[in-house]
Order: C-alpha cells, then sequence, then structure tokens
C-alpha cells in the first residue's frame, strides 16, 4: 500500500510539474501576444499617421502641379495670341501684294485650322528665340 500510495504521490508531483511548465508557458505566450498587440498597435498608429501626411503632401503636390499648369496654359494662350496678331499681319501685308493673293487665300484657308498652325508657328517662333 505505501508502494502504491509512493507512486501516486510521485505521479502527482511529475503532474503538478508539467502543470507548471504549461502555466510558465502560457504566461510567457500571454506576455509575447500582449507585446505583439502593442507593436501592432504603434504600427498601425503610426501608418495612419504617415498615409495622412502622404495625403497632405500629395494634394500640396495637385495644386502646386495645377498652378504651374495654369500659368503654362495663360502663358501659351499668350504667346498664341501674339502669334494670330502676326499672322494676321502678315495676311494683310501678303494680301496687299498682287504676287500674294494666291498666297493670302492659302492663308486665310490655313488660318481657320489656327490651333494647328498657331502651334507649328509656336514651334518655329520658340526655335528662334
Amino acid at each position: 500500500m505505501q508502494k502504491l500510495i509512493d507512486r501516486y504521490e510521485l505521479r502527482t508531483n511529475e503532474m503538478q510539474k508539467q502543470l507548471d511548465s504549461l502555466i510558465l508557458r502560457t504566461d510567457t505566450q500571454v506576455e509575447q501576444n500582449e507585446r505583439l498587440n502593442n507593436e501592432i498597435t504603434d504600427l498601425t498608429d503610426l501608418h495612419q499617421i504617415e498615409m495622412s501626411s502622404l495625403k497632405t503632401d500629395l494634394k500640396t503636390l495637385e495644386d502646386r502641379l495645377l498652378y504651374k499648369f495654369n500659368d503654362y496654359w495663360n502663358e501659351l494662350l499668350e504667346k498664341l495670341d501674339k502669334l494670330d496678331t502676326r499672322v494676321s499681319n502678315q495676311i494683310k501685308y501678303f494680301s496687299k501684294s498682287f504676287l500674294f493673293r494666291n498666297l493670302s487665300h492659302i492663308i486665310m484657308t490655313l488660318k481657320s485650322y489656327k490651333l494647328c498652325n498657331t502651334s507649328c508657328f509656336v514651334l518655329v517662333i520658340n526655335m528662334r528665340e
């Protein structure tokens, strides 16, 4: 009987050791899970801050590009107006000349395609400057 009690106690001690070991592992896992959870939370917060910053930077860049585009567009329109004036003056000049009456007709026809012609003239003028 004593032998049985000794075995029982031995088995109980072994099981208690195993239980203590499992409790220790579980506590370790709980701590690791908490650290990981805190790290995920910190990274999520950081990501949100960075995304907000990126959105702000993108909006600023968009505004700057839009401003530059509008400025460039207005400059281009001014050049086209100047070119149109020059073309009109040339048409008047050539229309006075008998030799260039046919050329005047061609220029008038081309003037109807103003955007195409003025773009070509703008390129030529820009190349001269």
